[in-house]
Order: C-alpha cells, then structure tokens, then sequence
C-alpha cells in the first residue's frame, strides 16, 4: 500500500464516524418599517418619534454526529433609510451540544459588531455561556446563561464579563402554527 493510500485510507476511517447523520439549515429574511418613542437621552425630557425601514437577514446550518450536535449562525439587522441613516450589526455564534434524551446541553460562543452610521460609533462584543434545551410534548424550552463583553468607541458604553440569561419556549398549534415567547 503506498503512502498517499495509506493516508486516505486513515483520513476515510477518521472521517467515517463525523459523517453528518442530520443535517439542516435556516434562512430567515425580514424587510419592514420599525417604529419607536422614547426619550433620546436622560436627560431629555422630549419624546422622540422615529420609524426606520429595516432588513434583517440571519443564516443558521448544524448537523448531528452520533450523540453530539454542531450549529452555526449568522446574522446581521440593518436599521435605517436616507432620512435616517440608523446602525448596521450582525453576529457571529457557534454552538456544541450533548444530547441526553430529549434533553440538550451545550456550550456557545460568539462575536458581533455594531456601527451607528450617524455618528461612526462603531461596537464590537465578544460572548460565551453555557445552553440546554428540551421538548415536553408540544412545548419546547430552551434558555442560555452567558458572558459578554462589550466595547464601543465611547468609553462610558463599555462593559466587561456581563452576565446575561435568555429562556424561550415555542408551542406547536394545529395547522404549523408556531406560539413563540422569550424573556431575557
């Protein structure tokens, strides 16, 4: 057996046990008009009204090898017209899970950037934590408990090693209607 085969024939048998046994993928498009009140600043005391058209684009792909599962998402929202210039972010996120049952615990972490057009305010965030999800007949629970850190041009926005939690829940209805929720 010559070398090259010998080599083949050892990356085929490592390679046969990663072969994707489920494989999917996600790709979700919004376009719409967003709109908002608020204060601008605290220490404004005028309501500001604003509408901005947006166009959310994110990209989701994973695979199940055996017991493990592997997940990759890609987003980015971009908020604004030429009236109003708004922002640009998007979000970069790998996951890992172990499943036990209907039960999946895992770990992810990620890195997202923002740029405020109006001002040139660029941020930059970089994430991490620990995930579980599980189905309970027609309901599914997942929530995530993590870590970020967050810098931006101005100093004062800036945050190190915050810790954050989300818990969301989708109810499947008659027809493949979807009830979604979350808090966090």
């Amino acid at each position: 057996i010559s070398g090259t085969a010998a080599v083949a024939a050892a990356l085929g048998l490592w390679a046969a046990p990663l072969a994707a046994q489920d494989f999917g993928g996600l790709v979700t498009l919004s376009f719409g008009t967003q709109t908002y009140s608020g204060v601008d600043n605290p220490t404004d005391s005028d309501y500001e009204n604003a509408s901005e058209e947006m166009l959310a684009a994110s990209i989701s792909a994973g695979g199940t090898f055996g017991q493990i599962g592997l997940q990759f998402d890609l987003n980015n929202d971009n908020v604004g017209s030429n009236d109003n210039p708004g922002y640009n972010a998007g979000t970069a996120t790998i996951h890992a899970n172990y499943r036990l049952g209907t039960l999946a615990v895992g770990v992810f972490a990620g890195t997202g950037y923002s740029n405020e057009r109006t001002d040139s305010d660029d941020g930059h965030v970089n994430y991490y934590g620990v995930e579980a999800a599980s189905n309970f007949g027609d309901f599914h629970l997942a929530g995530q408990l993590g870590v970020s850190t967050h810098r931006n041009d101005h100093d004062s926005l800036d945050y190190t090693e915050r810790l954050y939690g989300v818990l969301a829940g989708d109810y499947y209805l008659a027809n493949g209607m979807i009830l979604t929720g979350n808090v966090g």
